[in-house]
């Protein structure tokens, strides 16, 4: 009985010998593994606006929400890194650039929303390092007419991104109406905005009287609005006289700030 127990007693003592051998290989592996490339990327905002001109009823141009990052700090330990790369998560492809060449990637978002990206740096042994970041998108409309008696409905689509996290929280809008001084008409007309949802259901309205040489603004605000289509009419009642006015309107979508913290160059040591 006395051996029995002694070879059990060594075969215990052989086990956890072996376990702890074997977790402390695994732990040196990934630690080696994880420190191979050292991702290290500067960006100096995480939220970006699209910016919608319009004039006198006509789309003039379009700029996306561009995001730039600077991976030139990134190195691996096992050679050397070959390529960087952002995934959007916007639905569009993965988006990567030679580090021999560049070591700046760019970005512009064509669609607002909340997106989860993802950074990643590889090296020419195929070890790679990763990074998600959240971004946040807005759009901007903005719309203007001149010499107007009947201006141009003014729209912003506030459907997000299929990939977006989030929608909008809210719909703002800012819209001024100038009745320019006239040498020769001193007339005051009546401006009446309204803003419609995407199922043309009124969801607010404003009316104001413009003197000559004088300009009104209405400002409002959509908390949680359907993310669809809306509109913003805007009538004029010049009580048949011909004085003309200029319209700007501005809309834009506005997301909850769970954005990333972005993540500047440090100033250099002086």
């Amino acid at each position: 009985m006395p051996k029995v127990t002694i070879r059990a007693s060594g075969l215990i003592i052989l086990m956890l010998i072996g376990m702890s051998a074997g977790c402390l290989g695994s732990g040196e592996e990934d630690y080696e593994e994880g420190s191979l490339v050292d991702l290290v990327v500067y960006y100096d905002s995480t939220n970006a606006t699209i910016m919608e001109i319009h004039n006198n009823g006509q789309q003039t141009s379009r700029d996306g929400a561009e995001f730039s990052f600077d991976f030139r700090e990134t190195h691996s330990d096992n050679g050397d890194i070959v390529t960087f790369s952002f995934t959007p998560g916007d639905g569009t492809d993965t988006v990567s650039i030679d580090a021999a060449e560049n070591s700046v990637l760019t970005y512009a978002y064509q669609t607002h929303g909340i997106f989860e990206a993802t950074l990643m740096a590889e090296d020419d042994d195929n070890n790679t390092a990763s990074q998600d970041l959240t971004l946040r998108v807005d759009l901007h409309h903005r719309d203007s007419q001149t010499g107007t008696q009947n201006p141009s409905d003014a729209t912003i689509d506030l459907a997000p991104d299929d990939d977006s996290l989030e929608f909008p929280a809210q719909l703002k809008l800012k819209s001024t109406v100038e009745n320019p001084d006239s040498p020769f008409f001193s007339d005051t007309v009546q401006v009446t905005w309204t803003l419609k949802n995407g199922s043309g259901i009124e969801m607010a309205t404003e009316s104001e009287q413009v003197g000559d040489g004088q300009s009104a603004t209405w400002e409002n605000q959509q908390n949680t609005p359907e993310a669809a289509v809306w509109t913003l009419e805007i009538n004029i009642d010049a009580g048949g006289n011909s004085e003309d006015v200029n319209v700007t309107s501005e809309l834009w979508t506005v997301y909850e700030e769970e954005e990333s913290e972005p993540n500047p160059e440090p100033p250099s040591p002086e």
